[in-house]
């Protein structure tokens, strides 16, 4: 008994239809809620699409051919472009939406000659798969690009390549009907065309599930970054600082390379606070945390320690190219004249840098010592402590920032 048997054409077009309205539930749904979820509504439009396209093939035979097949083809070659455009928008790169469009109208116009001019849907099918394939081709290459700088890059690859085995059949649909013409049974609802709906059930349903889990870690992913985000000014808060500072340390150990953080404080704060009020002190440590990330690289990590001071975890950094970095950022810093009219903001800036054996709380603790000093010395100015004289409280690498 052939598999084809257990398949009832009538069930397959209901069980599709539930499976699109499903899905584009789901998909519109995600759009709503996160509307920061790349893809989710051209992805909704996809699956909503497939439910006119069911109602179509199930006229068929009971309205001219012209409407069933053409719409019906219309509708299933718009719901792969809708797909394409929700994996693209995911995904990132080139759109050749346009391009995709004018093969399907091409194949539009093969439909339509064919069944209301020729009647032969031979050449329906031929155009209708090679189409298929070709945007199903193009969006396995959308995923495969974005599998190569991802997080997710195996479920990416498992879609690509499913989207790929997918497109390999409906080339080999289109090839078996070009060398050995219309299968037997196309005509009618029959076990051949039950075949080709519950494939294209299965297309749904695993489709679905991939998507549906991209999008779900992405989620998760920005719902990881927003908890380690201050809210004022973006950089990383207090637990963001200390999983980087942890990440880094471990990296240290790993490779024998030090690091070092950088403790830092805007030294008109007080005075604005006084002056300006909360406004004027948040207005200023957004400008200046804009002003200090856009000189770090992008190894680098900069967050907020505590209410006015800054931390800096400088990858791969020793304590003399520490104090370069600072002085670039204390001039960036500079040129900012926000509400201290005339007068240039300055920073104090405390320095240490890892030694073997180090805890994160010890290496904040030399960055405080090397902080106070630079307060203590007039502000302005960077100090370094290392490890070795961290008990002595001694500046090393001394650098006064003009």
């Amino acid at each position: 008994m052939h598999l084809s048997d257990f398949l009832d054409y009538k069930t397959l077009l209901a069980s599709e239809c539930v499976l699109g309205i499903v899905f584009a539930i789901v998909f519109a749904g995600l759009n709503r809620i996160f509307p920061q979820v790349r893809g989710a509504y051209p992805v909704a439009l996809s699956f909503a699409l497939v439910v006119p396209e069911t109602i179509f093939r199930a006229m068929g035979g009971h309205v001219a051919p012209v409407i069933s097949v053409l719409m019906a083809n219309t509708l299933t070659l718009s719901s792969l472009i809708a797909m394409y455009e929700g994996i693209l928008q995911f995904t990132g790169g080139p759109n050749r939406r346009w391009f995709l469009w004018f093969v399907a109208f091409c194949s539009f116009s093969v439909v339509y000659y064919d069944t209301e001019v020729h009647s032969n849907v031979a050449p329906c099918i031929i155009s209708v798969s090679l189409v298929m394939a070709l945007i199903r081709g193009f969006s396995a290459q959308a995923l495969f690009r974005k599998s190569v700088r991802s997080t997710q890059r195996k479920t990416l690859q498992l879609f690509g390549l499913f989207l790929c085995a997918m497109g390999f059949i409906s080339l080999r649909l289109a090839w078996n009907t070009y060398r050995d013409g219309l299968p037997t049974g196309m005509t009618e609802v029959s076990a051949e065309q039950a075949m080709m709906r519950a494939t294209g059930m299965f297309y749904m349903a695993i489709a679905g599930l991939f998507f549906l889990v991209l999008t779900s870690r992405e989620l998760a992913s920005r719902r990881r970054v927003e908890v380690h985000r201050d809210a004022l000014t973006g950089t990383f808060n207090r637990g963001g600082l200390e999983l980087n500072l942890a990440i880094e340390m471990e990296r240290s150990a790993r490779s024998g390379n030090a690091f070092s953080i950088a403790l830092i404080e805007v030294d008109q704060l007080g005075r604005i606070l006084e002056s300006e009020g909360r406004a004027g002190g948040n207005a200023t440590l957004r400008e200046a945390a804009e002003a200090i990330g856009g000189q770090l690289r992008g190894t680098d990590h900069i967050g907020r320690f505590s209410g006015d001071m800054f931390l800096l975890v400088l990858s791969q950094t020793v304590q003399t190219e520490a104090l370069i970095v600072a002085e670039r950022i204390s001039n960036e810093v500079g040129k900012l004249k926000l509400l201290t009219g005339s007068e240039p903001l300055t920073l104090s800036v405390g320095i240490t840098e890892s030694a073997p054996g180090d805890a994160g709380g010890v290496m904040i603790s030399r960055a405080e010592q090397a902080l106070f000093l630079a307060k203590s010395e007039g502000r302005n100015c960077s100090r370094v402590v290392l490890a070795a004289r961290a008990d002595a409280a001694a500046p090393t690498g001394v650098s006064a920032v003009a």
